[in-house]
């Protein structure tokens, strides 16, 4: 049964840093379309500096190592900036609701 829970709490986690990368995407759009703008300029300096850092390591070019640090870096910078991404998470909510409303 342990093993079990461990394995779905394994699942969760991919689950939950899946939809992390996939919001972050969306908000270093909506942040260059002018979209949404209610970011810290500390949560640009770290997205600045993680994918600076995964352009231009050179241990990026090892295989393997190079991707499990490029997943160890955006790990941290997920962490990092959570806040701010889950305000732009909170945002793209109240824009689906008000959509779904005004669509009705």
């Amino acid at each position: 049964m342990k093993n079990q829970s461990d394995h779905n709490s394994k699942i969760t986690i991919i689950i939950r840093f899946w939809n992390d990368i996939r919001a972050l995407a969306g908000l270093i759009r909506a942040y260059w379309k002018n979209e949404y703008r209610d970011i810290s300029w500390m949560t640009i300096v770290i997205i600045s500096v993680t994918f600076s850092y995964m352009l231009f390591s050179p241990i990026g070019f090892i295989p393997v190592l190079g991707q499990i640090d490029d997943i160890i870096v955006l790990a941290i910078c997920l962490k990092l900036i959570y806040a701010d991404l889950e305000k732009y998470k909170h945002f793209k909510e109240e824009q689906k609701s008000q959509n779904n409303n005004t669509g009705n």
